[in-house]
């Protein structure tokens, strides 16, 4: 099961890379990009005695993220596995169930694509699915937190401390361009590289808003999440 960790953390790793590389290029990403590292994770999932019913409903997760997510029937979807995810916790269990409700949540941020890209929501539900079967740390001292809480916990963790380091990085960008920092949106500005900037109209006003390579962070939380687990650390 060990080898069968490192082929999945490779896999992990490799997409999350290539994905990065092609998202701070072109701020995209491929659209089947994740499914190795789905396939791979699922299979490990099972193999790892992951209760089917829960790789049933993620893996259908990942799938309805190909449907279009400005339609109605994204958001329902989404409240849909939201309700399974919490009737899990209560009939299979805390651990497993955690991993479909946060599964479910990183869904539902995908509805229009407001704050993240379909292609950042398909590869965090990606990693979420590969880390389903492990604990939160190999190290005993976190043995009783590892029965409660799976690697996936520490995932969103880790997510939300490197998301928050984007902001002082887009006020440097802005300041580079703009001279002075610059959080969220900048003022409009005419001649501005379309790749990496994208204008956002408020009313009559017009605003400059810099497009975050967020597979990036993604690609730093998988990373420092896999160390964390291989040598027994909580960070």
């Amino acid at each position: 099961m060990f080898y069968g960790l490192l082929i999945v953390a490779a896999i992990s790793i490799v997409s999350f890379a290539i994905g990065s590389y092609s998202d701070v290029k072109k701020r995209t990403v491929k659209t089947y990009l994740f499914i190795p590292l789905v396939v791979s994770g699922l299979v490990f999932d099972y193999i790892s005695s992951v209760p089917s019913e829960i790789l049933i409903i993620a893996a259908l997760a990942f799938i309805f993220t190909f449907i279009r997510t400005e339609i109605y029937l994204y958001a329902i979807l989404g409240i849909a596995i939201m309700m399974v995810s919490f009737v899990s916790v209560v009939y299979i269990g805390i651990f497993y169930g955690f991993t479909l409700i946060f599964i479910s949540f990183i869904f539902l941020l995908g509805y229009t694509e407001k704050l993240f890209g379909i292609g950042d929501i398909k590869g965090i539900i990606a990693a979420l699915v590969s880390m389903a079967a492990l604990p939160i740390s190999t190290a005993q001292r976190f043995s009783t937190m590892s029965s409660i809480f799976p690697l996936t916990f520490l995932i969103i963790l880790n997510l939300g401390f490197i998301s928050i380091l984007v902001f002082p990085y887009v006020g440097m960008i802005n300041r580079k361009e703009f001279g002075r920092m610059y959080f969220v949106y900048s003022p409009y500005k005419e001649g501005l590289n379309p790749v990496k900037y994208s204008i956002k109209t408020f009313g009559e006003k017009k605003y400059s808003a810099y497009r975050i390579p967020f597979m990036v962070p993604i690609f730093l939380t998988v990373v420092i999440t896999y160390i964390s687990y291989f040598f027994g650390g909580l960070f």
